[in-house]
């Protein structure tokens, strides 16, 4: 299920969470990574949306995603960030994210030191999310890139959109 979650705005936290306790590190946040909420003040002038998505061994896909991302997103008149959650892959994902990130800034990362599975790898996402709306889908294209779009607003709502192929019936 792709999800979005309204975020009604600048959100400080004042909690301890795994997350601040160093079981990973984070790129494209300078130092520790604040909530990019806390404290700002800002104007609205057009929606603000975070697409998270968590990141298992996802390298031969990832290139397919990006350029998905970037036809679906760059035309909008919102504007958008991804924030990737590599959840420990053994691949080469995590050294392909760092090149994404070095290529476009709105491909940020967030990197855990182990595999905690996704709803950790989520969670950790949401941590450190900022804008107006949190936008979850998977890395592997199972979520159209452009379902994100037919989102007009960010709302109170909680909103889902399901995959590209419905899930096949078993028969006994």
């Amino acid at each position: 299920i792709l999800l979005c979650i309204a975020l009604g705005g600048a959100v400080e936290h004042h909690y301890e969470s795994p997350f601040d306790k160093g079981i990973g590190g984070a790129i494209g946040f300078p130092g520790k990574v604040p909530h990019p909420g806390a404290g700002v003040r800002r104007r609205r002038r057009r929606h603000n949306i975070t697409i998270i998505i968590p990141v298992l061994n996802e390298e031969p896909i990832l290139d397919a995603l990006v350029e998905e991302l970037l036809s679906a997103l760059e035309t909008r008149d919102f504007s958008w960030k991804v924030l990737f959650v590599d959840d420990g892959s053994s691949d080469g994902s995590l050294g392909r994210l760092r090149e994404i990130h070095a290529a476009d800034t709105r491909f940020t990362l967030i990197s855990l030191s182990r595999n905690f599975g996704k709803e950790i790898a989520v969670a950790a996402g949401l941590r450190y999310v900022g804008g107006d709306c949190a936008v979850v889908m998977d890395g592997d294209l199972q979520h159209p890139p452009e379902a994100i779009t037919t989102y007009k607003t960010p709302d109170p709502t909680i909103a889902s959109s399901t995959n590209k192929s419905p899930p096949t019936k078993k028969t006994h």
